[in-house]
Parts: C-alpha cells; sequence; structure tokens
C-alpha cells in the first residue's frame, strides 16, 4: 500500500509520545467540531477520527495521521500539547483545519477540496481556513511551545533538587 501521508519521518519520530486526551476543554471543543463535520455529511458516527496529543510537535500546532488509525479508525488527528495552553478560538481553528483534512481525499492537501471541507466545518465559528498559521497565530503557538519547554525545564530542576537533597539526607 502506498505511503501518502506527509510527514512520514515525523510521524515515526513521535508516534511512540502520542497520547489520548482526556482534557475536558480539549474534548468538548473537538465535539463541536466533530457535530459540524457531521452534520455537513462529512463524517458518519463510526468513522470519527481519534484525537491524540504529543509533546513532540516543535513546527506545527496539529496534524493529521492517515496512518496513525486506531482501532480502525481512518485517521488521527495530533495536537501538540502547546495548543492546551491556547485560547479555544485558536484550537477550535486548528481542529477545523485538520478535520478538513481528515474528511478529504488523502492527496487533497491544502487544495479547493480541503479547503471548502474545513470552511464549512468551521463556517459556524467563522473561520477561514488557511494552510499555514498567520503571523499573529504563529507568535501564539511559539509562545505557548516556549512556556512548555520552561515549565519542563523546571520541574526537571526541580526534581533533581529533590534527588539531590534526598541523597545529602542519607
Amino acid at each position: 500500500m502506498e505511503n501518502f501521508n506527509v510527514y512520514p519521518v515525523l510521524e515515526q519520530e513521535i508516534k511512540s509520545t502520542w497520547q489520548v486526551i482526556s482534557d475536558k476543554r480539549i474534548l468538548s471543543i473537538w465535539n463541536e467540531v466533530v457535530e459540524e463535520a457531521i452534520k455537513h455529511d462529512f463524517l458518519k458516527p463510526g468513522s470519527i477520527p481519534q484525537l491524540m496529543s504529543t509533546n513532540r510537535l516543535k513546527h506545527a500546532a496539529a496534524f493529521c495521521s492517515r496512518h496513525g488509525a486506531v482501532d480502525g479508525i481512518r485517521s488521527c488527528v495530533v495536537l501538540s500539547d502547546a495548543l492546551f495552553l491556547l485560547d479555544d478560538d485558536f484550537i477550535r481553528d486548528t481542529m477545523c483545519h485538520e478535520m478538513g483534512h481528515a474528511v478529504c481525499p488523502v492527496k487533497a492537501g491544502h487544495g479547493l477540496a480541503w479547503y471548502i471541507m474545513a470552511m464549512m466545518i468551521g463556517s459556524k465559528w467563522g473561520y477561514t481556513p488557511s494552510p499555514t498559521l498567520s503571523e499573529e497565530g504563529t507568535l501564539s503557538f511559539v509562545k505557548a511551545l516556549a512556556t512548555l519547554r520552561a515549565n519542563k525545564s523546571a520541574r526537571k530542576q526541580q526534581n533533581n533538587l529533590e534527588i539531590t537533597q534526598k541523597e545529602t539526607k542519607q
């Protein structure tokens, strides 16, 4: 079978870090997007893409994977953990963008079919599809990514300090 995945190397590198999302706010937004896709007859209830997250996405807010399918679901939408720090509109726009990929033919890319489907899915919220983030969106995402990295670094330093203190006491 031919591999049409746009990010095969990226996906192989981070697939082991994918996690099912349990955050209620994120799932609520996802359910709204899914409902719109079903309403427009782009999805059937049994073909809803799996929603996953990863802390390994550095150059994209999210992507749609055709080969990350789990339990027979035809695709996965994988979000960067940094998105969790952004507002609901940013997250929803990102999900509409990726849902457009999930419901399009595999080779559609950012072509007309993707544009129309993403626009229809996001029309309820005034979403205008774009193949890339705006300058403002890129800045917001980079700031969120930097915050995540800083928090991870601070937690690591705190853990190292606690280990050192325990070793010193012994």
